[in-house]
């Protein structure tokens, strides 16, 4: 394993190309942010992050890795403010409806919304304090995570990754973050968005006006958020050292990025899955995609074997 990422120097940049990674805790998940601000912040996230195009791409990877690993139960990890699954549950179940339960180190419950859109799949609230490090085995199910990887650094995302091999469940990181110039500068485009739709941000505080369009705190915070975001974000490559580093029973991981299906995005993702779990049909499901230097996706088995 290189010392670069998981040795002595586990809070040290990792060169990635000409940008390293840093942890550097972002603004709103500070502890001296104000608690109105923070769930702002995290809503006007997730209201952007819903109209990027990048659902269907993520969709299809979920549903290929749902029908192998065999279930229909999805345990949210980091959920935040709910995060995509009412947007998303319509586009990944199948035939069964799916029992999504979103779950959170601070849970907000009477905040989130829990309705799925064009979907018969069920959404409920876990009340109680989740660590997405230590989830309980009371709560079985195939383990997602949104766009919040790159807030544990390479000790404690290898311990999350471990929680779910040990369980022998199947686990699927999403992240549109990433270390490129780019994106890091695109970052800007939080913040003006923030101004556009602030509006039509739910729950709304009539405070938020003020915090945005009087003094600005709410896009500077979501620009500068943005920039941090990708300095943190991890890389396929790492990802796959943090997987194998994790694997204490045979388990099989792909990893990857892929192309959104509207806009110019990149979605970093990582899948593992058993190795146990197995899928005798035709492939579950066929997705086109543009892969980075990474072969074609046929399944979610493609990757790497560990164990």
């Amino acid at each position: 394993m290189p010392a670069s990422l998981l040795g002595d120097g586990l809070n040290s940049a990792v060169l990635s190309g000409n940008v390293p990674r840093l942890d550097v805790t972002e603004i709103h998940d500070q502890e001296w942010f104000p608690g109105l601000l923070r769930k702002a912040v995290t809503d006007i996230l997730q209201f952007l992050l819903n109209r990027v195009g990048y659902l269907h791409t993520v969709a299809g990877l979920l549903r290929a890795a749902l029908n192998k690993a065999k279930t229909n139960r999805v345990v949210d990890l980091c959920a935040g403010s709910g995060g995509p699954w009412p947007h998303l549950a319509g586009l990944v179940e199948g035939e069964a409806p799916l029992s999504i339960y979103l779950t959170d180190k601070y849970p907000n419950a009477d905040k989130v919304e829990l309705r799925p859109r064009a979907s018969q799949s069920k959404i409920e609230v876990v009340t109680e304090s989740i660590d997405a490090e230590r989830v309980p085995c009371g709560l079985p199910g195939f383990r997602t995570m949104f766009n919040s990887f790159h807030h544990f650094d390479p000790e404690h995302a290898q311990r999350v990754l471990r929680s779910a091999v040990e369980r022998q469940e199947g686990v699927a990181v999403f992240e549109l973050p990433h270390r490129s110039m780019l994106m890091i500068c695109s970052a800007v485009f939080m913040g003006i968005g923030t101004l556009l739709y602030l509006p039509w941000i739910r729950p709304f505080h009539l405070s938020l006006f003020f915090w945005t369009y009087v003094i600005p705190v709410l896009p500077i915070v979501m620009w500068l958020d943005g920039m941090l975001s990708c300095l943190r974000a991890y890389t396929p490559d790492e990802l796959l050292e943090l997987a194998e580093a994790s694997s204490i029973r045979p388990y099989e991981w792909e990893c990857g990025v892929v192309k959104g299906a509207m806009w110019p995005i990149r979605i970093t993702y990582l899948i593992g899955l058993p190795q146990t779990a197995s899928y005798n049909g035709p492939p579950p499901y066929t997705l086109s995609v543009t892969v980075y230097g990474h072969p074609p996706i046929d399944s979610v088995a493609s990757g790497r074997h560990a164990g």
